[in-house]
């Protein structure tokens, strides 16, 4: 019987993105199915189980260490044919997968705009009061006004887009 802690379910989860660790496909489906993810074993505990180890210690078995997040495709695919996805590869595949997460919605990558943002232009092709080309939090309040003279094109905020 599988017994995971409140604890390693959310590190599972959260460090996943709620996303499949194979494919990437989004997990929660509010709106269709619910929460459709699979909270797979990479060591079964099961002794005739996919990947089977003996000498794995039983009390990690329902451990964050030993879950991979998958849809119900790959979770299938990946305990039919254990050859295939040996402990190790699964391994490398879920950290790679939680790295990738992490660099991309790591905090120090999100920009913040807040005030007031005044700019001035006369002449010129193109004017642009604000260009966001990465994350970035506006916060309430945040206004941007742009005057322009002899101005063939004003852009007050642009946000992505060719630069």
């Amino acid at each position: 019987m599988m017994v995971i802690s409140a604890k390693d379910r959310k590190l599972l989860w959260g460090k996943s993105a709620g996303k499949c660790n194979v494919c990437q496909k989004d997990l929660c489906l509010p709106n269709k199915n619910g929460i459709i993810g699979e909270e797979a074993h990479i060591v079964s505990g099961n002794a005739n189980g996919p990947r089977a180890d003996q000498t794995f210690p039983k009390e990690e078995s329902d451990s964050y260490k030993n879950l991979i997040l998958l849809c119900p495709t790959h979770h299938t695919q990946i305990d039919k044919f254990p050859k295939e996805w040996p402990v190790e590869n699964l391994h490398e595949l879920k950290s790679s997968h939680e790295k990738c997460v992490e660099e991309n919605i790591s905090a120090d990558r999100i920009t913040e705009i807040e005030g007031q943002i005044s700019v001035f232009s006369s002449g010129g092709e193109e004017t642009i009061g604000v260009d966001i080309q990465k994350s970035t939090r506006i916060k309430p309040g945040t206004s941007v006004s742009v005057e322009t003279k002899n101005t063939k094109r004003t852009i007050g905020v642009r946000i992505g887009g060719e630069k």
